[in-house]
């Protein structure tokens, strides 16, 4: 009896490689974008995307593999950049209510956000625009 040839790809590295791994989601914890993480990893930007959209369609099909695996820690570590960074934010609130008007901006924009004031000329058009507004403002 033979033994089956090896696979070699992208899986290999997926599996073979954990430290490399380690590394990218360390990055993408920091902040650091998708290229520049998979960068420093040492990994191909495009062997990311890849592991990222056949963990999604692996998802989606129910099933549980190192693809799957993959998109949840990235997800994961994506989700921890943004506490740490709401989390530093919330703390500098203390002392800065600067630091708590920028989050309120940032989280809730339509109720917080900078107001942009804008004369029309012509009132036609205004109501036209503010019709689409309120349309807009119904579907969300």
């Amino acid at each position: 009896m033979g033994t089956k040839p090896k696979k070699v790809g992208a899986k290999a590295l997926l599996t073979s490689q954990p430290e490399k791994i380690k590394v990218f989601y360390e990055g993408i914890q920091l902040g650091q974008t998708v290229k520049d993480s998979a960068e420093y990893a040492g990994i191909s930007e495009s062997v990311i995307y890849d592991w990222q959209s056949r963990g999604k369609r692996e998802m989606e099909a129910g099933k549980n593999t190192e693809y799957t695996q993959f998109v949840e820690s990235f997800n994961r570590a994506k989700q921890q950049f943004i506490r740490n960074a709401l989390y530093q934010m919330f703390q500098a609130s203390k002392k800065d209510w600067r630091a708590a008007a920028h989050l309120l901006k940032i989280r809730y924009p339509k109720d917080y956000g900078d107001k942009q004031v804008v004369a029309f000329e012509n009132k036609d058009m205004f109501a036209a625009i503010q019709e689409l507004s309120d349309k807009i403002d119904e579907t969300e």
